[in-house]
């Protein structure tokens, strides 16, 4: 250190060579920043992802029972507006994973799983 420079000397010499300091300092808090937004929409595209396999498998139990003479069910099956609840409940869940895997990949594409977890959490129409 050279004691025949005041501290304000050498405070404005480090200022004045210290442009590539700034741009890195910036640089890395700007990526910091997208990632922690980043972080937290997979956060919650995952918790949309369980919420959506929960309503799959809720839905994929059969609605319409037959039963014999005995009691005994001899057939099942779903009702039209079971049947179409649950094939909007899987797209939705194969979209949520897909939009996941594009996010995550090589492609960084973070917008679809940033759409899908902001909108409406049932269902494709809001419901």
């Amino acid at each position: 250190m050279d004691t025949k420079k005041s501290i304000k000397e050498l405070v404005a010499e480090t200022l004045a060579s210290s442009n590539e300091q700034v741009k890195k300092r910036v640089v890395e808090q700007l990526a910091e920043q997208t990632i922690a937004k980043r972080v937290e929409i997979m956060l919650k595209a995952n918790t949309l992802k369980e919420q959506l396999e929960g309503e799959v498998k809720k839905l994929s139990s059969f609605d319409n029972k037959q039963f014999d003479q005995n009691g005994q069910v001899v057939s099942q099956t779903y009702s039209e507006a079971r049947h179409k609840e649950l094939t909007k409940a899987r797209e939705r869940l194969t979209q949520c994973i897909a939009a996941m895997d594009e996010a995550l990949g090589d492609s960084a594409n973070y917008q679809k799983i940033a759409s899908l977890v902001s909108g409406p959490a049932k269902g494709t129409d809001g419901q």
